[in-house]
């Protein structure tokens, strides 16, 4: 009986773990994603659907960014968007797809952990960078984004120690609050710096975190927030 206590237990803090992370792919090719169905919201309010190829280039951290997008229509002329001209993705995931021995590594489980809660979609929506320039930026945090949304930074370093010991791998990411388009760029070293700026609208914040902020509860920190700070 102990021993199955023990197990029990154990599965609730991996789960709980995996619930707040960040669907964050960094492996994840997203050309392939172009063969999935597909939702494309354009700033006019236009919706299109149907195949579309997606273009993208490779940062500096091996990170892939969409460049344009060109919906493929039968008997008529292709169409080709810009960042600029695109306001939200919408790409069915491949949760279906995962094989068994997939589901056995740690980023399937993750994956299945969050395909088992709210979002059957990769999204990506145009958020303006720290430059001004409009960028297709994967939102990570589905589910959890009612108050925050949290972007990757496709130029953001990755910290393999950090990942080692479980803590946050990334060293930036592009935030949103409500529609707002323009992005706060948010980085480990300025990180304590900005906390006030991002979550200072909300006592539950100061109350819980306190003076104790650190880059690794990041992901904690946004959970935290859409959580306790409506």
């Amino acid at each position: 009986m102990k021993n199955l206590l023990l197990i029990f237990a154990f599965l609730f803090s991996v789960q709980v773990a995996f619930c707040q992370k960040f669907r964050l792919y960094p492996e994840m090719e997203i050309t392939s994603l172009s063969s999935n169905e597909s939702e494309l919201t354009l700033m006019n309010g236009e919706i299109l659907d149907g195949e579309m190829g997606l273009a993208t280039v490779q940062t500096s951290s091996g990170l892939q960014r969409i460049t344009s997008v060109v919906v493929f229509k039968k008997g008529e002329k292709n169409l080709k968007y810009k960042p600029k001209d695109i306001k939200e993705i919408k790409i069915k995931a491949n949760w279906s797809d995962m094989s068994s021995s997939d589901a056995n590594n740690d980023s399937s489980l993750q994956i299945k952990f969050y395909a088992d809660m709210k979002s059957d979609y990769y999204i990506f929506r145009t958020v303006l960078d720290k430059k001004g320039k409009p960028r297709l930026m994967q939102l990570l945090n589905p589910g959890f984004d009612s108050n925050i949304q949290v972007y990757v930074d496709a130029k953001s370093k990755d910290s393999s120690i950090a990942g080692m010991l479980g803590k946050e791998t990334a060293k930036s990411y592009y935030l949103t609050k409500g529609t707002d388009e323009k992005g706060i760029y948010v980085k480990k070293s300025k990180y304590k710096k900005l906390f006030p700026k991002i979550f200072g609208d909300c006592d539950a914040m100061k109350t819980e975190f306190g003076e104790k902020i650190k880059w690794g509860d990041f992901t904690q920190h946004i959970y935290a927030y859409d959580q306790d700070c409506k």
